[in-house]
């Protein structure tokens, strides 16, 4: 049972993706705010460019934490990719730059031992291979993830907003054929022809519009929050490359 609780929790979770966890979670950070951003001051100027996404050196991941008086009995989980392709139109003013990302469900990596260790005491990296293929089978499962019919993720920007804490991105999730709105902390760094953006934002299984996976009138339970970190890297392309990808699917956005 803890094979099948882990997994399906993880799936609930993603972002999309959510899990269980007996340790206190880290504190949560509210969508649209980076702790310790400095003010911005991105020096970038000259005409627009347009940066490809480096898949390999790029990575999403998802940390989903276990809940409810039986925690103990599930595992936390980290799911991550580096799966991500897209491009970036950066302006001088950076109001005017958007972005547009996919990331197939088929890539997610899930509970990879280096990636636990890194992401924190919580997530110990000894974790039975039977519950990791579990975990990862629930999530691409009809029931969370819909891989089948719902192959990729896609991110696109609906704005981008400069502030004393740096920029915060309005971005559509398109999960499972349904857009879902979010606030996220951008920091952004320009060394030479090299883009990078990072951040970490928490979220909620409805957001996404999942639901957690829950068990015995919820003594096992995969908790609602989720904690998305992202790190981007992308290089300059011509002026001639594909447009953002990513444009608003078929699904209504929530």
């Amino acid at each position: 049972m803890r094979a099948t609780c882990t997994i399906r929790a993880l799936l609930g979770g993603i972002a999309a993706i959510s899990l269980l966890t007996a340790c206190p979670a880290p504190p949560r950070q509210e969508a649209g705010k980076l702790p310790g951003a400095a003010p911005q001051t991105f020096g970038f100027t000259g005409p627009e460019r347009t940066f490809r996404i480096s898949p390999p050196e790029s990575l999403v991941t998802v940390l989903v934490y276990r809940g409810g008086p039986l925690a103990a009995a599930g595992h936390n989980h980290v799911v991550a990719s580096h799966d991500v392709s897209g491009t970036v139109r950066l302006h001088p003013e950076l109001a005017r730059s958007a972005f547009g990302l996919e990331l197939p469900v088929a890539s997610l990596i899930v509970d990879d031992p280096e990636m636990r260790r890194e992401a924190g005491p919580e997530f110990p990296p000894e974790v039975p291979d039977s519950a990791r293929e579990g975990t990862r089978r629930n999530m691409l499962s009809e029931a969370v993830l819909d891989a089948g019919r719902s192959p990729v993720i896609r991110v696109r920007s609906d704005s981008i907003v400069p502030g004393s804490e740096g920029l915060t991105a309005r971005i559509r999730v398109n999960l499972r054929g349904r857009d879902h709105v979010l606030d996220v902390p951008v920091s952004l760094e320009l060394s030479g022809d090299e883009l990078r953006a990072a951040g970490e934002v928490t979220v909620s299984h409805a957001q996404l519009g999942l639901t957690p996976f829950s068990v015995l009138l919820g003594a096992l339970r995969v908790r609602d929050d989720l904690t998305i970190r992202y790190r981007i890297v992308a290089r300059p392309v011509d002026s001639h490359s594909p447009r953002v990808p990513s444009e608003p699917g078929a699904g209504g956005a929530e």
